[in-house]
């Protein structure tokens, strides 16, 4: 299972933490059909409930419908996290600018978030939980998040990208949904873009 989903070793200690492994296993294959990210949303679904101190029993395990449980986790926020969130991520974009810069083509801009609150705006319009599960994460440079809008509306929340070493792991629209095949290739290009020597995009 875990080579056939080529799960990283954090996301695999993650989901089988607790309960039994073939049940988990089950669990996951009965989701994967409708969402391709399944696994990787019940690993941040666990790290929720260690993070509010939910008590781990079968029924906290196992919800019969994740992404509801998991997108009520993420909306509970400690107000006093933000402050600290806001300030650690103006230090890290500061670092981030210097790679990420903003880019376009004749229908989407991708860019980085220009502070915490954006992405507690991203949350709460798209309905995911990039605030609460990968904003420490990207204040502790364990990843990256970009925002990407469509031209028409540059303003409006639309799809979320997570990017690491160099390559697409997640993008996400409203309430989780995979980005299109169009904002898929239109992330290749990005990535492609930020693989080229700084001369040559000069």
């Amino acid at each position: 299972f875990i080579l056939d989903n080529e799960l990283t070793s954090e996301i695999a200690n993650k989901v089988f933490r607790y309960g039994n492994e073939q049940k988990t296993i089950r669990y996951l294959n009965s989701r994967i059909a409708e969402n391709a990210y399944v696994i990787k949303d019940y690993a941040d679904y666990i790290g929720q409930l260690e993070a509010d101190n939910v008590e781990i029993n079968e029924y906290s395990l196992y919800p019969q419908d994740l992404q509801v449980a998991h997108t009520t986790m993420q909306r509970k926020t400690d107000v006093a996290n933000r402050r600290k969130e806001k300030q650690g991520y103006e230090m890290r974009k500061s670092i981030l600018e210097a790679k990420y810069v903003e880019y376009e083509n004749e229908n989407y801009i991708i860019r980085l978030p220009h502070s915490a609150e954006e992405f507690y705006r991203e949350s709460d319009v798209l309905h995911h939980c990039v605030a609460r599960c990968y904003l420490p994460r990207v204040i502790n440079g364990g990843t990256v998040i970009m925002f990407i809008r469509s031209k028409r509306k540059p303003d409006k929340p639309f799809c979320t990208l997570e990017i690491h070493n160099g390559r697409n792991v997640q993008c996400r629209g409203k309430n989780n949904e995979v980005a299109s095949n169009e904002v898929q290739d239109f992330v290749a290009e990005y990535l492609n873009f930020l693989a080229k020597p700084k001369e040559m995009i000069a």
